[in-house]
């Protein structure tokens, strides 16, 4: 039996484990397309996020999605939490700037415009936080999804 299960109109949506209803909450990414986790529609994505609303945050800390002993890609780190060291590193240099670009990586990491624009906004703060003069660059690989108006408001 589905541990959440939510109707959308007149389907009825279900998931068994925690890691299912995440990967099916999250926004569009081709990678989690390419690994098969992702939502195979926008009203099974709205299922899984109204039902992740209801999960207790005591929940995701008593079950971990990937086991710490079995993670062979980010031993507890994500890639922001990487950034951030990094550029903790580069302070003690005293840099006159530090640069980044955004949207590099393309779309197994950022999907889209919007997406692109909240990682270079990450990048922007964290060296704020950190008193470092950050440059951004924001570039897109031709595999993400952005059209010219976004594109420009990069």
């Amino acid at each position: 039996m589905a541990r959440w299960h939510c109707n959308v109109g007149a389907r009825s949506h279900q998931f068994d484990t925690l890691a299912e209803l995440m990967a099916k909450a999250a926004p569009r990414r081709s990678g989690d397309e390419l690994a098969g986790v992702a939502a195979a529609s926008a009203e099974e994505r709205v299922a899984a996020q109204f039902c992740l609303a209801d999960v207790p945050l005591k929940q995701y800390l008593d079950e971990p999605l990937v086991p710490y002993e079995t993670d062979e890609v980010n031993h507890g780190l994500d890639q922001q939490t990487c950034e951030a060291r990094a550029y903790a590193v580069a302070r003690q240099f005293q840099p006159l700037l530090v640069n980044t670009v955004a949207g590099f990586i393309g779309p197994e990491y950022l999907y889209d415009g919007k997406q692109i624009i909240r990682a270079a906004l990450e990048d922007h703060f964290c060296g704020k936080l950190l008193g470092l003069h950050m440059g951004v660059d924001v570039c897109r690989s031709s595999f993400a999804c952005v059209n010219f108006v976004e594109q420009c408001q990069c």
